[in-house]
């Protein structure tokens, strides 16, 4: 298991040093949590598993593999983030895959995603020939076959081959040619009760969905069950990034700023819930105040999931801050640009 332990008090021990937590201060108020993944401080611990080997690409751009419960860092176009994604399955490919694999397929959409300089063709059920584009980028292009037997006859520099279900690419699977799974990455929920937010808080979460599976949860506050929770999501039809407030399996009030971010590029949101209070901002745009709304207080922290799943496929998350305090407008949108 990936265990990270925070040192609270005057400041934040991580990979760089001490950083005081003034630096992270509202106009004097403190975070009562932070996990800041782009600096790798954490003033709570969080404990990560995951029960396969998996890869990822660093900062000059090469594919690395750790172990099972390894966690995974990598860079967006803004932090560094901790890589969360769902379990898949690499249904024909591998390392460096010298001959023709095959694969029965259906009428849906499958990425085909590969480093090097080689050609791969694709043939029978879809026919295609994809040239590489370099030894350190990945080639990735989406199709639809029809139903099936596809082939894909990779030549010269072909590696780390993947076939996939979806229209987008997730991190190579490593293992054996051929067919391959790689597991989910699953951060266990956070107790958040010893954290004085009980009567309100705010949440400030940075942040890139790359793959989304649908109304995928980002960061989730609850009590152990999704009726009353408090979240950030992904909403599938509008392409954004949202806040949400729920109590007894209603929705109480939410934050939909059109034109925001979409996948495959950073967001930054944060809200202040409370009894009769939510109010949002998303990359620097605020909302309304809702004064109407009912709270229950949470007692869990979840990444990437709720209660009852809603995993998204690919999440990159920078930082997931907690404040004990209700924020103004222009102090959320402080914490968003």
């Amino acid at each position: 298991m990936a265990m990270m332990l925070g040192i609270g008090g005057v400041g934040l021990s991580g990979m760089g040093g001490v950083v005081p937590l003034a630096l992270l201060a509202i106009d004097g108020q403190l975070p009562a949590a932070v996990l800041d993944f782009a600096s790798g401080f954490h003033t709570i611990p969080w404990v990560l598993t995951r029960a396969s080997a998996a890869s990822y690409v660093d900062a000059a751009d090469n594919v690395r593999t750790v172990a099972a419960n390894v966690a995974r860092y990598t860079q967006t176009a803004a932090a560094r983030a901790l890589l969360l994604e769902d379990g898949a399955t690499r249904l024909i490919g591998g390392a460096a895959p010298v001959s023709g694999q095959s694969v029965t397929v259906t009428a849906q959409t499958y990425t085909l995603s590969f480093h090097g300089t080689g050609t791969v063709t694709l043939s029978g059920a879809y026919s295609a020939s994809v040239v590489g584009t370099g030894a350190t980028l990945r080639r990735i292009v989406s199709f639809t076959p029809a139903t099936g037997t596809l082939t894909a006859t990779p030549a010269g520099d072909v590696r780390m081959m993947q076939l996939e279900t979806g229209g987008m690419a997730t991190s190579y699977i490593p293992g054996d040619d051929g067919a391959a799974s790689r597991a989910a990455d699953l951060v266990a929920p956070i107790p958040v009760s010893g954290l004085g937010i009980g009567a309100g808080y705010t949440l400030a979460v940075r942040g890139q969905i790359d793959v989304a599976a649908g109304y995928d949860r980002l960061v989730q506050l609850d009590a152990d069950a999704d009726a009353s929770r408090q979240n950030v999501r992904w909403h599938p039809g509008h392409g954004i990034v949202q806040a949400q407030i729920y109590d007894g399996g209603a929705l109480q009030a939410e934050f939909s700023e059109s034109g925001g971010p979409g996948t495959g590029a950073p967001f930054a949101l944060a809200m202040s819930v409370g009894p009769n209070h939510f109010q949002a901002a998303r990359n620097g745009v605020s909302g309304a105040l809702d004064s109407t709304v009912s709270f229950q207080s949470p007692t869990r922290l979840r990444l990437a999931e709720g209660y009852s799943g809603n995993k998204p496929k690919r999440l990159l998350l920078s930082s997931v801050l907690l404040y004990p305090s209700l924020m103004t407008a222009a102090q959320l949108e402080r914490l968003t640009t």
